[in-house]
């Protein structure tokens, strides 16, 4: 829940420094650095703890390898400001942890977890974070949604959107929360095989 609540917060930090003109390069850097603990490593914490513990040392090269591949997606971040366009190179971070973070909350939402977290779904936990970690450092391109100006007027489309989605969530939160971001994850690999066959 707290992890939702950061990356609430994520989406809104940079806009609202855009609205009031209060941008700098110390803003962020900063902004990377709380990245890196917010959704690099307090969720590789989280699913070690949940059950990537079970599997001795490859559960700690798994959590390593998300921590080092968030770091790494970040600093690349980082040197792209100013020149983004409408596609993010690799999948966000935050969107990486909620892949991570929501699966969890999810399996322990039903009950899962400690010892009820057996070999084969602790084995499918670490294949999931290893594909994120991956996803997060290859070039395969995201929508960024920045193109979404909150000066501009919002159609009446997308507000509904919104609030169907926020419906939805409210419905079963980790569930709904996983799934969201399981299709995000999944959007970036299509639409590089899109701009392949186009090509």
């Amino acid at each position: 829940m707290a992890l939702f609540a950061a990356q609430m917060l994520d989406g809104l930090d940079g806009r609202v420094a855009r609205l009031t003109d209060s941008q700098s390069l110390f803003g962020a850097q900063y902004d990377s650095l709380c990245d890196v603990i917010s959704f690099g490593l307090a969720p590789a914490i989280i699913v070690f703890l949940w059950g990537l513990d079970s599997m001795g040392q490859a559960g700690w090269v798994f959590s390593f390898l998300y921590v080092a591949a968030a770091a790494l997606r970040l600093a690349r971040f980082n040197t792209y400001i100013g020149s983004e366009d409408t596609y993010f190179k690799g999948l966000p971070s935050p969107v990486a942890s909620g892949m991570v973070v929501y699966f969890v909350w999810a399996m322990s939402s039903y009950g899962i977890q400690g010892e009820q977290v057996g070999a084969i779904l602790a084995t499918f936990t670490a294949i999931l974070t290893g594909l994120v970690s991956l996803l997060m450092v290859v070039n395969v391109p995201y929508y960024s949604f920045k193109e979404i100006e909150l000066k501009k007027r919002v159609p009446f489309f997308s507000m509904l959107f919104v609030v169907f989605i926020f419906a939805l969530i409210s419905i079963d939160p980790p569930f709904v929360l996983a799934i969201c971001a399981f299709c995000y994850v999944l959007s970036g690999p299509v639409l590089w095989v899109v701009k392949a066959l186009r090509k």
